[in-house]
């Protein structure tokens, strides 16, 4: 063979290997969901930021939501079928900041036929520690919006075998992430946990949260500008602000670690927004946190819709916390604290 064909032979096959990575991306991963986490590298999980922005932009003329979801991970699991008289889009992404909250508001609003006016924010307390916010800078919605607005973004999309791969690992090993929600349900469910798995990871995520998280912890300063920034770009907005349920066990490490700067939290939020919806110290969820949990921040479905039915109706144990009765939920949390000590 000369040299002349071989050279064509080996351009050939490049040129088709190049174009069946091409189309096998495009088929398998034609909504950008197999793209790997960018700060959850050391596995696969879903990249439910792009999956998410894309989802909307390709249902322009059929989104007719009236408000949206803002949370992370722990709220990424809400089905809003659970929402009964409102179309709620849930736009809850793994370890979302509350920097990218406008973000994500101005691009479901420049894809939806109407204002949206409703907003449900989930708020953590992690979100508020500067190391988790540093973390997170250039991971956020709008270093997405800005790649996908490149000229070359699809093409980079399309030669990148990397979701090619993550796709066939999924498939063949994990699967659990192998189920696609459909319009703005949950990315996908939690399967059932057994209490004896579920307290095994409320131990060992506790461990992990001591040491790395809540002893090295640091309120953001600018917290409050945040949010302040935040819900005064929509100044037209019904806010509906929650904390979502924690375990007792995480919840008593906060009380006894993070005292002082859980309440600075929760008054800025209160500051800004006027009122926040919170579980009680001890409650009906967290003391039988083997049925309601599946780890310390997130919760089975069947807790996700008691949630709900608590935000809409307004009854349940949640208490709504405002400056006219912030000293009242101080005073439970701080008589919890003595009670509950290490």
């Amino acid at each position: 063979m000369n040299s002349s064909l071989w050279s064509k032979l080996v351009v050939g096959i490049s040129i088709s290997l190049v174009a069946l990575v091409m189309i096998s991306s495009y088929l398998i991963n034609a909504e950008f969901y197999f793209n790997h986490q960018v700060n959850c590298c050391y596995k696969f999980s879903p990249d439910e930021r792009n999956y998410k922005l894309n989802l909307i932009e390709k249902n322009i003329g059929f989104n007719n939501y009236d408000g949206v979801l803002l949370g992370s991970s722990s709220s990424s699991h809400i089905d809003t079928k659970f929402f009964t008289d409102e179309d709620i889009f849930n736009f809850s992404v793994s370890a979302m900041s509350p920097l990218e909250y406008l973000d994500a508001t101005l691009h479901l609003q420049n894809y939806n036929s109407k204002p949206v006016k409703k907003f449900y924010i989930s708020l953590e307390f992690f979100t508020s520690d500067s190391n988790e916010i540093k973390k997170q800078t250039g991971f956020y919605l709008s270093d997405y919006l800005q790649k996908r607005r490149a000229s070359s973004f699809l093409f980079d999309q399309l030669i990148d075998y990397r979701p090619l791969w993550n796709f066939l690992s999924d498939f063949l090993f994990e699967k659990q992430y192998y189920s696609f929600y459909i319009k703005s349900e949950n990315v996908n469910y939690f399967r059932d946990f057994g209490s004896t798995e579920v307290l095994r990871n409320i131990k060992q995520g506790l461990d992990r949260v001591l040491y790395s998280e809540l002893l090295n912890y640091r309120y953001y300063p600018g917290y409050r500008k945040i949010l302040m920034d935040f819900k005064s770009s929509i100044p037209d907005g019904e806010f509906i602000v929650f904390v979502p349920p924690v375990s007792d066990d995480y919840f008593r490490a906060i009380s006894n670690l993070r005292l002082i700067e859980y309440k600075r939290w929760i008054i800025d939020i209160v500051n800004v927004f006027g009122a926040v919806k919170v579980l009680p110290p001890r409650n009906l969820l967290s003391t039988q946190q083997h049925e309601y949990f599946v780890d310390n921040r997130h919760y089975k479905n069947s807790t996700a819709e008691i949630l709900v039915k608590n935000l809409i109706g307004g009854s349940g144990e949640f208490i709504t916390v405002s400056s006219s009765n912030l000293a009242e939920y101080f005073d439970l949390i701080d008589f919890y604290s003595r009670q509950q000590k290490f």
